[in-house]
């Protein structure tokens, strides 16, 4: 035998344990590096999707610092950075105040036609809760219809404006219908705002009152100008003297949206004198005390009681920036990566704006213990990778003058797992060493199991005596259990064994004595058989001679003649009726039908048929089908109901190629577990002994051999036989 031959052999003899060995250390392999794979490429996704991010979120910001009108908030980095910020004067490009109400549109003029909205990175908003008036009913605080009371204020100031050195301020917030305040009178009882500019400067009360243009120019259309009013200021110290330092007006417009109250606008300037007596002769505007005063707002509003303090900002007290560059970032670098805008100038660059400025907190990771074994193990994975690099995406871009060239960039940090990707590593790994361990156990369990299946082939081919494997008796494991249920199996199917061969040679014995006594009954039977069979053909073969010339006689006679000639040969009665020669030919079944009625009217009383004259052939043996007819018959004569018919029906069905004939009584209905059983041998529910029930069984033979079929069927009165022959 070949070297080879030999090394295949004794592989055969290992297929399995071999097989399930690398099977197991191949799918440990396989799932360490589909572990050390998802690890790697998950952290290459993660840093190619920041990658590919990065200048996404940049270009949203850029975009997001725009305003409408043009600027940018990028001109006044240090006002409009914070999204929630004190009330102070800042810095604009261009002023915002105009007169609503002048000489030019006072002809025209009405409150709804006035289109203003105020600069949206300067306004801050203030909001409160306060019983309100929805649909003209009172809304009590804290319920769910009640509307906020919110203000916004914006107070800035414009460097550099030729017209002068002013202070702007827009004031709005809700009212239901103003009370004007006229000259002379007391400012107490009327809507009015009060200014509160730090505690270096005085109060300053704003009241509403009629414009001086409309009286003077249209005191006939008062109404028109019901919804545009001039405002009055007065030192909180002083009310009788108005200021001459402060110019505004104010109209009304409605809500948008859902809420549809009635809000005021107020827009005013205030010469720079009033807010820093320094202003004229200080080298820059808007000068430093201007940035350091802090602004605050006290809203009165006429209600049920009077007037009452509906709102109250203190000054240092910090509202809602409309917009800013911390709601600019947030909403468009969702990854917080570090953003840095950078202004070169004369070769250096200066920081304008950075994101970490802004002190965010970060999205806390969690640190359990099993997050920080998860987060170790990742790193271990991910040591033989090169590390990440920064991802950083730059934009440069242009503002107005004096600000210029600008550079912004977008830094990401290293792309590192997120901690549900780490922690799954981490689950996935302890599922890896369990299949590891079960691996293991089941390649020792092979093993042991090979060294059990040796002993049992030993067992079988005897070569091994029982009492030799008690050492693998004496542990309780699965295998040393098999081990036991091998040898109790064995000793049991030793005995088994013994007493079947014993009981098989038993009943051989008993089966040749029942063959040789069956035989001696078939041998006796058949002689007399044959010495019956002898004493019939001889008087009937007379009679065949003597009736050559009587047909109907002669019919019946080589009937009998068939029949004994089958039962001779045959070696049961049952082989004898099967053993019939059918001859089928062609016949018109419904004249034969007819024929047959009206021949047997006198032998059973009141048979009727119902079907076509003629014109319906098949294929038949019209002696064996008289006899399936006779048998038929006599059945549904025996048991019909005295007094009722019996009806032959005959009807064809072309679509399926077959003639049905029906024969039909009134009568005791079968039970339906009978139907099929009455076709068979020795089924008889006759009293007579001498009736072995062959009518029926011999009925269907015969009608098999003319392939055809018959069936019982209980009908609603009776029993129908059904018979199906094939047309010609």
């Amino acid at each position: 035998m070949s070297l080879l031959r030999r090394f295949a052999l004794l592989l055969s003899k290992w297929v399995y344990t071999l097989g399930i060995v690398l099977g197991a250390l191949s799918i440990t392999g396989l799932l360490l590096f589909a572990l050390y794979d998802w690890v790697t490429s998950a952290r290459a996704s993660e840093q190619q999707v920041r990658e590919n991010t990065l200048s996404a979120e940049l270009s949203n910001f850029l975009l997001s610092t725009r305003e409408p009108d043009g600027s940018s908030l990028l001109e006044n980095p240090q006002d409009f950075s914070l999204a929630e910020r004190p009330m102070r004067f800042v810095q604009l490009r261009k002023s915002f105040f105009s007169y609503v109400l002048n000489r030019e549109n006072a002809r025209r003029l009405t409150s709804e036609k006035i289109v203003w909205d105020s600069p949206r990175p300067c306004t801050l908003e203030f909001a409160g809760k306060e019983n309100v008036k929805k649909n003209g009913k009172d809304v009590g605080k804290g319920t769910a219809d009640a509307l906020p009371f919110t203000v916004q204020a914006c107070f800035a100031a414009v460097p550099g404006e030729a017209t002068g050195r002013f202070g702007y301020f827009a004031i709005r917030y809700p009212v239901e219908q103003l009370r004007r305040h006229r000259t002379g009178a007391s400012v107490v009882g009327v809507d009015r705002i009060v200014l509160r500019f730090g505690a270096k400067l005085p109060p300053v009360v704003l009241v509403y009152r009629t414009p001086a243009l409309a009286v003077s120019r249209y005191p006939s259309q008062l109404e028109r100008f019901a919804g545009i009013h001039e405002m009055a200021a007065f030192l909180a110290s002083a009310p009788e003297r108005p200021l001459r330092q402060f110019n505004a007006q104010a109209f009304e417009r409605a809500g948008e949206g859902e809420d549809v109250r009635n809000y005021v606008t107020v827009l005013g300037r205030i010469d720079a004198t009033f807010l820093d007596p320094q202003a004229e002769s200080s080298e820059t505007w808007p000068s430093p005390a201007l940035g350091a005063l802090a602004v605050g707002i006290d809203v009165y509003r006429r209600g049920a009681d009077g007037i009452e303090s509906v709102f109250t900002v203190a000054p240092n007290t910090k509202g809602r920036a409309l917009v800013s560059l911390q709601g600019a970032y947030l909403s468009s670098v969702p990854s917080q990566s570090a953003l840095t805008v950078i202004k070169y100038a004369q070769g250096k660059a200066e920081p304008v704006w950075r994101s970490a400025d802004l002190h965010l907190p970060t999205p806390p990771r969690r640190m359990d213990w099993q997050q920080r074994v998860s987060d170790a193990w990742a790193q271990v994975l991910l040591a033989t990778n090169r590390p990440s690099q920064l991802a950083t995406y730059d934009i440069q871009f242009r503002l107005p003058a004096p600000t210029g060239a600008l550079t912004a960039s977008l830094i990401s940090p290293a792309a590192v797992l997120p901690p549900a990707a780490t922690r799954a590593v981490g689950w996935l790994t302890a599922a890896l060493l369990i299949v590891m361990g079960l691996a293991a156990l089941f390649i020792f369990a092979v093993a042991k199991l090979r060294v059990f299946t040796r002993g049992a082939w030993n067992l079988v081919s005897n070569k091994t005596i029982l009492d030799e494997a008690k050492i693998h008796l004496k542990r309780r494991d699965e295998i040393s259990t098999l081990w036991r249920v091998l040898t109790v199996q064995y000793r049991w199917n030793q005995k088994n064994i013994r007493q079947r061969v014993a009981a098989i040679q038993q009943a051989a014995a008993e089966k040749a004595k029942e063959v040789r006594v069956l035989q001696a009954r078939l041998e006796l039977r058949q002689e007399r058989l044959a010495a019956i069979g002898h004493e019939i053909r001889s008087p009937l073969a007379s009679l065949m001679v003597r009736t050559q010339d009587r047909d109907d006689i002669q019919r019946y006679l080589h009937r009998i003649h068939n029949a004994i000639e089958a039962m001779l040969e045959a070696a049961t009665v049952e082989d004898g009726i099967q053993s019939q020669q059918i001859v089928c030919q062609p016949l018109d079944l419904a004249t034969y039908l007819q024929r047959l009625v009206e021949n047997s009217v006198d032998l059973i009383v009141d048979l009727r048929y119902e079907g076509p004259v003629a014109g319906v052939k098949c294929a038949i043996d019209e002696f064996y089908f008289d006899t399936v007819l006779h048998h038929l018959l006599n059945n549904a004569d025996r048991h019909r109901t005295p007094g009722t018919p019996i009806t032959v029906r005959l009807t064809v069905q072309r679509d399926r190629g077959d003639a049905v004939l029906e024969v039909c009584n009134d009568g005791t209905l079968i039970p339906g577990e009978r139907l099929k059983s009455i076709f068979l041998y020795k089924t008889s529910d006759s009293p007579e002994p001498r009736n072995k029930g062959l009518g029926l069984y011999s009925a269907k033979s015969y009608l098999m051999g003319m392939r055809a079929t018959i069936a019982a069927e209980n009908r609603q009165a009776g029993v129908a036989f059904v018979i199906l022959l094939p047309l010609v």
